[in-house]
């Protein structure tokens, strides 16, 4: 004999009279230790990735040689263009 409650019983007879499927208990529970175990396996997966990126933002990696051999000039190294006023695409009257 099954270990259910009266009500429980009675659900099931009436959705087994209807024709409808009921879970019972153990397949419910069967069910929700097979989502257990998969969200497990997924939280898993996502420590290790988020201990991944951490160990990439404090570790950084030093510049990549550019392809013909020359070594990538740093932004801050370079210079910018003088500053100037175009005046050339203002109408005649406001230059």
């Amino acid at each position: 004999m099954r270990n259910t409650t009266v009500d429980r019983l009675g659900y099931e007879a009436i959705a087994q009279y209807l024709g409808e499927t009921v879970e019972s208990s153990e397949t419910r529970l069967a069910s929700l230790e097979t989502q257990m175990a998969t969200l497990q396996k997924t939280l898993s997966q996502l420590n290790l990735t988020v201990a991944s990126l951490q160990k990439q933002l404090i570790t950084p990696t030093p510049p990549q040689p550019s392809p013909q051999g020359k070594p990538q000039p740093d932004a801050e190294l370079l210079e910018d263009e003088p500053d100037e006023i175009l005046y050339d695409f203002l109408p005649p009257e406001e230059r």
